[in-house]
């Protein structure tokens, strides 16, 4: 149950950065591999908007994921911005 539990979120967060980037065709291994290594360093102890965790609160929307009527693009909707390394 704790795998299925682990996966989805690692599935989850994976969808989730690939809207952030505009749903590139061809990437799912990097948006897995990146998605697995966040839910890895929450499991760790660092809560959300933790300095050096690598979320931070939207600046675009300030956290609410919306921007006028819509969802705010910037963070697509989550209220949240992840730090993603350079290859």
């Amino acid at each position: 149950m704790a795998d299925q539990d682990l996966e989805e979120r690692i599935k989850r967060r994976a969808y989730l950065l690939w809207e952030q980037d505009g749903r590139p065709e061809g990437r799912a291994s990097e948006y897995w591999l990146r998605a697995e290594a966040e839910v890895a360093e929450r499991s760790a102890g660092a809560p959300p908007g933790t300095p050096g965790a690598g979320e931070h609160v939207c600046p675009d929307c300030g956290g609410t994921g919306r921007r006028g009527r819509g969802r705010c693009r910037t963070c697509g909707g989550t209220g949240r911005k992840v730090d993603v390394p350079q290859p």
